[in-house]
């Protein structure tokens, strides 16, 4: 997939195009679906199949803020990579390109990508304000001769698939629901970084790790899989908190590996949050807490053998 910074630099580059544009905040299953029919008539039309998404956030420009993201932008840039897209643009999104009227917005696509073809979300808001509405698109599209595809919102249950949906999730616990919605296990990536060491002396050596993502879950206890830089895969124990029972640390993130004693830790680490199973308790001592981590571990070695984490 070829990565463009700016709209600027993608005009003249592609010949034709079939283009789809959002946020893609956690590239869920509906964001796929906008991706893979994107490219689905990218190889019918013998065109580029291209994405078009903004940094920061757009709400962070007009609000002055937005919510906790899912994804940070190099999570964004690899999964939009999997569904087969060829070129994805990064465009910054500052005030002057927010104030675009929506037919700017739109001519300026269309020119910059040689656009044939634009698929777009049924709720899609675009231009000053977000007067730009998918019937506004489909009617400037056509008078330019460019073909303008729906994709229809995606549902599980009574439950419409979308990042605020999967953002609710995640800050109630709920990372099976979050795993459902996104079609993949919710993932922190990072690198190590060095901790207490007290996990070592309870027994349950824990490799700490220190991560761009902005939203985490809360405080607790969770069941996951840790990949590795070489490719390998590990059940975990998730710690996610403070450590209250030898006093408050800052909040951190680590993570214990089953049948793994001396893990290379090196490179990139990708945690998933698989199950959630406790929330955060003070200990009467360390006795008391290895108690509990030997339950914590037995409840996630029975998941993961029964749901067969590591083949997932």
């Amino acid at each position: 997939m070829h990565i463009f910074e700016h709209l600027d630099d993608v005009r003249g580059r592609i010949a034709s195009s079939v283009v789809t544009i959002g946020n893609f905040d956690g590239v869920h299953r509906g964001h796929r679906a906008l991706l893979g029919t994107t490219c689905d008539l990218a190889r019918q039309q013998d065109a580029t199949s291209c994405a078009l998404t903004f940094w920061p956030h757009p709400r962070s420009v007009l609000e002055g803020g937005a919510p906790p993201l899912i994804c940070t932008l190099a999570q964004k840039k690899a999964w939009i990579a999997e569904t087969g897209i060829d070129a994805l643009c990064i465009q910054p999104f500052d005030r002057d390109f927010a104030a675009l009227e929506p037919e700017t917005f739109l001519e300026l696509i269309i020119d910059a990508f040689s656009a044939r073809h634009l698929v777009l979300g049924h709720d899609f808001r675009f231009g000053r304000g977000g007067a730009g509405t998918f019937e506004l698109a489909a009617t400037f599209a056509a008078r330019h001769g460019v073909d303008v595809t729906r994709i229809d919102e995606i549902r599980l249950g009574d439950e419409v698939v979308s990042s605020t949906s999967i953002r609710e999730a995640l800050l109630a616990g709920n990372v099976q629901r979050a795993w459902e919605l996104l079609g993949r296990p919710w993932q922190v990536w990072g690198t190590h970084t060095a901790g207490a060491g007290r996990g070592r002396t309870l027994g349950y050596p824990t490799i700490n790790l220190a991560t761009d993502n902005e939203l985490i879950v809360p405080d607790g206890v969770y069941g996951g899989r840790m990949i590795l830089a070489d490719g390998s895969r590990h059940v975990a124990a998730i710690s996610v908190g403070t450590n209250p029972t030898f006093g408050n640390e800052p909040r951190h993130i680590e993570a214990f590996l089953f049948d793994c004693e001396d893990p290379d830790t090196q490179g990139e680490l990708r945690l998933e949050f698989f199950t959630y199973v406790r929330a955060q308790v003070v200990f009467e001592d360390a006795a008391r807490l290895i108690q509990q981590i030997e339950a914590d571990t037995s409840i996630i070695r029975a998941q993961a053998e029964e749901q067969d984490w590591l083949s997932r």
